[in-house]
């Protein structure tokens, strides 16, 4: 089973992904983290995107697509694409080279997603994401790495952010709509509520 969430910055895709991926034994994929890999591991295609990004340009389509294919060849259990795709044309690449069972929504207002992020700490070293409203230390409590406060989970950028989200978000939508894959749900709940709904939607997929 392939697995997409969509929606803004903080509206608890990594945290639903978490969980997600481990109820049901999919691979974890994003595409930020997969750069980074490729980058750091110097394939051909991490040094495509390093020259892009060293030049302050966007990474094209084609090299994300690309390190998204080659991700796939690992998975045997099906993948979880956490807040990818990103634009109309991603989305229509992305169901040339893989199937897609669902397409998860997570809808969520600027109000909730900029008060959720002034408030998250992530881990330096396994990039767990804290609230500071339910957690108090300054130190992971799984592998005990420093948390610390996104430099981008600021105001202004949060609401920068948000917008270029919206601006795109129709044209992904009709492309997975058109297929009847789309599914909204409100993030405006508990974290163990929202993971419920997101499993009655995806255990219907099963049977």
């Amino acid at each position: 089973m392939n697995v997409i969430f969509i929606g803004p910055p903080g509206s608890g895709k990594g945290t639903m992904a978490a969980r997600i991926v481990k109820r049901y034994e999919m691979m974890h994929i994003s595409t930020g983290d997969m750069l980074r890999e490729n980058m750091r591991a110097g394939t051909d295609l991490g040094k495509l995107a390093q020259g892009y990004i060293d030049k302050g340009q966007l990474v094209p389509d084609a090299v994300i697509i690309g390190m998204v294919e080659k991700k796939l060849l690992e998975s045997y259990g099906g993948a979880l694409f956490d807040g990818f795709p990103r634009t109309e044309s991603q989305a229509t690449a992305l169901l040339k080279i893989t199937d897609i069972d669902a397409v998860i929504e997570l809808e969520a207002p600027l109000e909730l997603v900029t008060a959720r992020m002034l408030t998250r700490k992530v881990c330096r070293k396994c990039g767990k994401v804290f609230s500071t409203k339910l957690y108090k230390d300054n130190f992971c409590d799984e592998c005990g790495g420093e948390l610390y406060h996104r430099s981008d989970d600021e105001i202004e950028t949060i609401k920068a952010r948000y917008m270029v989200y919206l601006e795109t978000l129709g044209n992904i939508k009709k492309v997975f709509e058109e297929r009847h894959l789309l599914y909204t749900v409100d993030a405006d709940d508990t974290v163990d509520s929202i993971e419920k709904k997101i499993t009655e939607i995806l255990d219907r997929k099963l049977v």
